[in-house]
Parts: C-alpha cells; sequence; structure tokens
C-alpha cells in the first residue's frame, strides 16, 4: 500500500476504501455483506491495511481526512461516479438503507456540491 500514513498521497483504491469503509461504520456496525462489495471492488489486502490504518485515527480525524479526499472526487467525474455506484452498493448490502445512511450519503453530497462551488 502506497504510505497508508499520509492520505494526501494515498491512490483511488486508498481513497475510495476509507470511505465505503467510513459508510459502513456510519451506522455502529460493519456488516460482512457490506465488506464483501468493498473487497471485491478493491481487493482485501487495499482494504485490511486501510481498516488497520482507520483503527489509529479519532473520529474527527477522519472526519477531517474524509473531507480533504472528496476534492478528488469533485474534479475527476468518472471517479466519483464509481464512488456513488459503490457507497449504493455498500449501503443496501444488508438491506437496511436506513437514516444513519441517508445522512452520511447526504454529507458526502454536500461536501462534493461544496467543493465544486469553489
Amino acid at each position: 500500500m502506497e504510505n497508508p500514513q499520509d492520505p494526501k498521497l494515498w491512490n483511488l483504491r486508498q481513497r475510495l476504501a476509507f470511505l465505503l469503509l467510513t459508510a459502513a461504520d456510519v451506522d455502529g456496525r460493519r456488516s460482512q455483506s457490506e465488506m464483501r462489495p468493498i473487497k471485491v471492488a478493491l481487493g482485501t489486502e487495499v482494504v485490511n491495511e486501510m481498516l488497520a490504518w482507520m483503527l489509529l485515527q479519532t473520529a474527527a480525524e477522519r472526519d477531517a481526512v474524509m473531507h480533504d479526499i472528496l476534492d478528488h472526487f469533485v474534479v475527476h467525474q468518472e471517479d466519483r461516479e464509481k464512488l456513488q455506484r459503490l457507497l449504493r452498493d455498500v449501503f443496501i448490502a444488508d438491506g437496511d438503507y436506513g437514516p444513519a445512511e441517508q445522512a452520511m450519503t447526504r454529507k458526502i453530497s454536500d461536501w462534493i456540491r461544496a467543493a465544486s462551488a469553489d
């Protein structure tokens, strides 16, 4: 994995893994059905390395990283569309698209829109 310690140096797979794992955690549980599409799309190694990195971060640090790396998805429409597809797959994987998942979807969409306006 390319320098997991510095999010500014992450590649697309690392960015996607971070965002999708954060999304899977948003309702307080990360189910195997949510993990499956993430591992299939990005690879088990990237996912496991990102999980290990995330354990060392506080919620506030993860939130700041999310905000910072979303800028990439503003600039690269193809990557943004991939993120949106994968988020949908993760959120519907456990059959429960609840309030927490809906709030995360809005949060990411709002950040992308706000960054687009800048």
